[in-house]
């Protein structure tokens, strides 16, 4: 590829279209998260029944909390 006369490397090219394609859409605010008292209580009834070590953690990393 060339620009005004004088060739470009492979690496200037990806960096001038990477550079015009990093716009990324965002929210202007975020949205909290609703959870019901259904689910909840099914998450506290889960961590009550947990007896290992480590096992909350990973009910929780499961679960996305």
């Amino acid at each position: 590829m060339k620009v005004n006369g004088t060739p470009l490397s492979s690496g200037e090219g990806k960096r001038s279209a990477a550079a015009s394609a990093a716009d990324p859409e965002v929210s202007a605010k975020a949205t909290r998260r609703r959870f019901t008292a259904a689910y909840k209580l099914s998450i506290v009834e889960k961590a009550d029944a947990c007896d290992t070590a480590g096992e909350i953690g990973e009910l929780l990393r499961r679960e996305g909390l």
